[in-house]
């Protein structure tokens, strides 16, 4: 993340989308693709935090660079330009601080610029987002408490704990007049010591964390943050993945709208709008003797005969429409040297 590489950023608006409304930005242009990046589920004890330690590459800059080169390193967040660029999936292991990672479902890069009025932004944004991942992963929001408690921890922490050299991120926030005691404060209770814990929600609605949903047939208009856009018919009374829940104000009240995505485009529901639907996650699966073919994400490739019968261990759950009704699929490895295969459901027996 010491590279600088200069990108055009034609149609970026594209891949911006707003989490809870008004708070900051999330940018998924960099978002490490199919086979890119670890498959294995973190422990939820750390959020592990960094800076990039580079004045003069852009929180852009740190994002190509790292999707580029994710073999060597990669976190899940880069706080920079103002805004958020995910580049790992939250919740599962990413590479940035060596063997502390399998205990961390998340690690944000803070974008190292010399530029205050940047930084107080950025800043801003670091803390709602540490905040933000502790709630997602029941974390408890504390910095760099005693080894064997879990909590936001420093790559300073880490080298003192796991091994390393880093001292991240305390150089960086020093020279811009955050002391640790203000970043521990900040990260216990938001910034001006004031909790960012959203009002209750209105009742009747799904308001819960959810998986998968479906949409109402009554729907008719997607959330505040998607700008109100009319739901398309063929999207009603289908089931989603939810891919994140936030909390928007609406006249004073409170609602949480769910991220989904509908033919290539994501965008956010209400909770009014939606009813939650039950899926199972086993943590192993056997395949069933009966199976021809993986599923339609595997592009229907068929099941090898020397594995019906044979248990596998989950690495992921989708949820898609086949056979005109909701199924989970299961995402296995049964070959080393080939790539994990989804198995549908039908296909499989949970253990």
């Amino acid at each position: 993340m010491k590279k600088k590489i200069t990108l055009l950023s034609l149609f970026m608006a594209l891949f911006l989308l707003p989490i809870h409304g008004f708070a900051y930005t999330v940018n998924h242009e960099f978002n490490l693709g199919p086979n890119e990046g670890s498959s294995q589920l973190a422990q939820n004890r750390y959020i592990i935090v960094h800076d990039t330690a580079n004045p003069n590459a852009s929180g852009r800059n740190e994002a190509t660079y790292m999707k580029r080169n994710w073999r060597n390193a990669y976190t899940t967040h880069i706080v920079g330009d103002g805004i958020v660029y995910q580049v790992g999936e939250p919740g599962y292991v990413s590479y940035g601080a060596l063997n502390a990672n399998p205990y961390a479902p998340a690690q944000i890069e803070l974008q190292a610029t010399p530029d205050k009025v940047l930084f107080a932004k950025n800043y801003a944004v670091y803390i709602d987002l540490i905040r933000d991942l502790c709630n997602q992963f029941g974390i408890p929001k504390t910095l760099d408490s005693v080894y064997g408690t879990n909590g936001t921890k420093s790559h300073l922490w880490v080298t003192n704990n796991f091994g390393g050299d880093h001292t991240d991120p305390y150089g960086y926030l020093s020279s811009m007049g955050i002391s640790k005691a203000q970043f521990a404060n900040d990260i216990a209770n938001g910034l001006n010591g004031q909790p960012n814990k959203p009002t209750p929600p209105s009742e009747g609605s799904v308001d819960k964390e959810v998986k998968y949903l479906r949409i109402k047939e009554s729907a008719r208009a997607y959330g505040r943050s998607s700008q109100g856009r009319l739901i398309p018919s063929g999207a009603r009374n289908m089931a989603f993945t939810v891919i994140k829940r936030v909390a928007v104000a609406y006249d004073s009240r409170i609602k949480y709208e769910y991220l989904v995505e509908y033919q290539g485009k994501r965008e956010w529901v209400i909770s009014t709008d939606v009813d939650a639907v039950n899926a199972f996650d086993p943590q192993v699966v056997e395949v069933a003797k009966h199976s021809t073919n993986f599923s339609p994400s595997s592009h229907h490739r068929a099941t090898p005969n020397t594995i019906k019968g044979k248990r596998y261990t989950v690495q992921k759950v989708h949820q898609l429409i086949f056979g005109g009704k909701i199924q989970n699929e299961y995402l296995i490895k049964y070959d080393a040297s080939k790539p994990a295969e989804w198995l549908l459901e039908q296909d499989a027996v949970a253990k």
